[in-house]
């Protein structure tokens, strides 16, 4: 009888093992699938949503960076980012003054527009892909690669990235300068500004290069236009 009793205790003790272990073997399996499942909804939700139209006008003082930009916006229907209101108080006073920024002057200033770029195309790559506002536009000198390059740098996945150099002649630029007031820029600080530029090219990625002899309205449906036909932006549903 007591033989008897223990066969059946270490039935019963491997009958419970057995089912345990099964069980917690169903349970590692199950996890890994609903693991699996996730990280492809992830994958699968990141590929399936396209990347942010994003517009850098870039370009030196006078090049019409902001009117440009602003215009653009308006015709995409998003937001405009103007640069210069995310330059640092002691910048401002040693450009209004008449001394060129260093780059460690500027290295703040490009991490401020890096940083509300993200968090603008963050809040507009959430909206659905067929809303009509789905882009945004920033207004940034990125006179050297370097500058652009560090630009360049926000998450491919989040937005696609296209610079916009408007280029114009040491002339003209000189006489927009002297017809502009409140502005914290100086004309001779345009010399400067024309040392330290390196004009853009398709090597260094999406560019678009567009003089600036025409009227803000005119550049900017030009700008759009050669957007759509790199596909950068769809056409507008009316």
């Amino acid at each position: 009888t007591d033989k008897y009793r223990n066969s059946c205790r270490t039935v019963t003790y491997d009958i419970h093992h057995w089912c345990w272990g099964n069980t917690i073997i169903a349970l590692l399996l199950n996890t890994r699938i609903i693991v699996a499942i996730l990280l492809n909804t992830r994958i699968m939700s990141e590929t399936d949503i396209p990347p942010v139209p994003f517009f850098i006008l870039m370009g030196t003082s006078g090049s019409g960076k902001s009117s440009v930009g602003e215009e653009l916006a308006k015709l995409l229907r998003c937001e405009y980012i103007e640069g210069d209101y995310l330059h640092s108080e002691e910048s401002i006073k040693k450009m209004a003054s008449g001394h060129p920024l260093t780059d460690a002057d500027r290295e703040p200033w490009l991490k401020a527009i890096r940083a509300a770029s993200i968090s603008a195309a963050t809040a507009v790559y959430n909206q659905p892909p067929s809303s009509p506002s789905r882009c945004v536009v920033v207004g940034c000198s990125a006179l050297r690669r370097a500058y652009r390059d560090f630009l360049r740098s926000i998450p491919e996945h989040l937005a696609c990235l296209t610079f916009v150099y408007l280029r114009g002649t040491l002339e003209l630029l000189e006489k927009r300068l002297a017809n502009r007031v409140n502005h914290f820029m100086k004309t001779k600080m345009l010399r400067s500004q024309f040392e330290t530029l390196e004009e853009p090219n398709e090597a260094e990625g999406s560019v678009i290069v567009h003089g600036i002899e025409q009227n803000p309205e005119e550049i900017a449906r030009d700008v759009l236009e050669k957007g759509r036909e790199r596909g950068l932006v769809g056409k507008r549903e009316e």
